[in-house]
C-alpha cells in the first residue's frame, strides 16, 4: 500500500492506473508476460510498497541468493530521477513469452522495459531497461556465429560509416569475443549494431559473479543521440540472457573510445570505476585486470584503467564529442593512435560492500 498526495491509502494498482491508458493495460493483461510486467512496474514505481518474500516467490521463476529484490531495486533506482514513469504509452509483444513496455519519463525521453517469463510457470525470468530508439528501424539480435555473409558485410559497412580509418580486423576480433550482436535495419540496409553478452566470472572476493559485457557499438551518423545504441545493447543482452544468470547484483563492463559514450555508463550505473580525481583501489584494479583480459585488451594499465591497443589506430569515431573538461581527464592516458580504449565498470543496482 502507498499514500496518495492527499494522504489517503491506495493500492499500487491505482498508482499504475494513473499513468497507463486502459486500452494499453488491457493488452498487458492479455499476455502472460504482460501480467508480470504490470506487477513489476507497479512495485518498481517510486513510493510503492516493497514486495514480500511470498510476493517475490509468486512472481519470479528463479530467486537468486538475496532474493529478487535486486532487479526491483534496480528499477527503483532507474526511476528515482527524471526518468521515472510519467506515462505508459505502448506495449508490444516481443514473442510468446516477452513483452516490451514503452513509457515516457518525466524527462520526456522514451524508455523500454522488457519482461520475459518462463514457459512452464509463467513467472519472471528476466527484466531489462533501455532508452527507446525513437526511429523506425527493425532491430534483430542473433548469435555472432550465425551471421550470414550479407549481415557480416553490413556490420563492416556501418563500421566504415561511423569511424574514420576503421580497422576491420578489430571488428572481426570483436565478433569472436562476444556471443551476440544486435543489428538495426532500415529496410534492407543495416544502420547500426552493438555487441553484448554475459559471463559468470570468479573475481577477487566475488566468486561466480555475473558480468554484463558490452562490446563495439556503432550507428549511422544520422542516427546518433537518439537512443539507438542503447536500444541495440539492450537487444543483444536480452538475446544473450539465460535464467541461470539471475543474481541480485551484476557488474557491467565495456571499453570506451571517448568520454561521450562513457557518460552513459556513469549515468546509469553505480560505483563506476574509473572516476575523475580518484585512483582505482587495489580491489578495483584486480577486478579490472581480469575483466579487461576478458574483453580482449592486449595489456591493461590498472592505475588508469587504460586498455592498451594493438599498436595501431582502430578508427576515430566520426562524432562531435561535447563533454565537460573533467570528463576528458579520464582519457588523458588513452592513446588512440595505439588503439587504446578506457575500461569502465559499474554495478547494477548497487556495488558490493566495501567497494
Amino acid at each position: 500500500m502507498i499514500l496518495a498526495p492527499d494522504g489517503q491509502a491506495v493500492t499500487y494498482d491505482h498508482r499504475l492506473m494513473a499513468v497507463i491508458d486502459a486500452q494499453i493495460r488491457q493488452r498487458l493483461q492479455q499476455h502472460p508476460a504482460g501480467l508480470q510486467a504490470e506487477w513489476f512496474l507497479a512495485h518498481g514505481m517510486p513510493g510503492a510498497e516493497v514486495p514480500t518474500d511470498d510476493d517475490i516467490a509468486e512472481h519470479f521463476a528463479r530467486v537468486a541468493p538475496g532474493g529478487a529484490q535486486g532487479p526491483i531495486e534496480r528499477f527503483r533506482w532507474w526511476t528515482s530521477s527524471e526518468s521515472a514513469v510519467a506515462e505508459v504509452i505502448d506495449v508490444s509483444i516481443a514473442d510468446p513469452l516477452s513483452v516490451i513496455v514503452t513509457y515516457r519519463g518525466r524527462d520526456e525521453h522514451l524508455y523500454d522495459f522488457t519482461c520475459r517469463v518462463d514457459a512452464s510457470s509463467l513467472r519472471i525470468t528476466e527484466v531489462s531497461f533501455a532508452r527507446h530508439a525513437d526511429i523506425d528501424i527493425d532491430v534483430r539480435a542473433l548469435p555472432t556465429t550465425d551471421l550470414s555473409a550479407h549481415e557480416r558485410a553490413g556490420l563492416h559497412g556501418v563500421f566504415d560509416a561511423a569511424y574514420e580509418h576503421a580497422d576491420h580486423d578489430y571488428l572481426e576480433d570483436s565478433l569472436t569475443r562476444f556471443d551476440y550482436v544486435a543489428m538495426a535495419w532500415s529496410g534492407d540496409n543495416p544502420v547500426g549494431f552493438a555487441l553484448a553478452d554475459y559471463r559468470i566470472m570468479d573475481l577477487p572476493g566475488l566468486p561466480g559473479q555475473l558480468v554484463t559485457r558490452g562490446g563495439l557499438g556503432c550507428v549511422d551518423p544520422g542516427l546518433r543521440r537518439r537512443g539507438t545504441v542503447a536500444a541495440l545493447v539492450a537487444a543483444a543482452a536480452h538475446a544473450a540472457w539465460r535464467p541461470e544468470y539471475a543474481q541480485p547484483r551484476q557488474l557491467s563492463a565495456a571499453r570506451f573510445a571517448h568520454p561521450a559514450t562513457f557518460r552513459f555508463a556513469r549515468e546509469w550505473q553505480n560505483g563506476v570505476v574509473p572516476c575523475p580525481g580518484a585512483v582505482p583501489t587495489p580491489w578495483h584494479q584486480q577486478i579490472g585486470t581480469i575483466v579487461a583480459a576478458s574483453l580482449g585488451a592486449a595489456d591493461f594499465l590498472s592505475d588508469t584503467f587504460v586498455c592498451v591497443g594493438p599498436g595501431r589506430p582502430v578508427g576515430q569515431p566520426l562524432v562531435h564529442i561535447d563533454v565537460h573538461e573533467h570528463e576528458w581527464s579520464l582519457f588523458e592516458a588513452v592513446d588512440r593512435d595505439r588503439g587504446d580504449t578506457l575500461l569502465g565498470i559499474g554495478w547494477v543496482p548497487n556495488p558490493p560492500p566495501g567497494w
